[in-house]
């Protein structure tokens, strides 16, 4: 997770969402999982910015 790292090293706390590894549809979470992160992240008092990340 090398983006992770540059991120960390910018002075970043970083917050990986529950779902972020998870494969239902063979290259991504389903659309429900997507949801249920963002929400997640929306909902946290603590998180101040939500980048949304594509995994290669």
């Amino acid at each position: 997770m090398r983006a992770k790292e540059i991120v960390e090293k910018s002075g970043f706390k970083v917050k990986l969402s529950k779902n972020i590894f998870s494969n239902k549809n063979g290259y991504s979470n389903s659309a429900k999982e997507k949801a249920d992160d963002i929400n997640d992240m929306f909902r946290d008092k603590d998180v101040k910015m939500i980048w949304c990340a594509k995994r290669w």
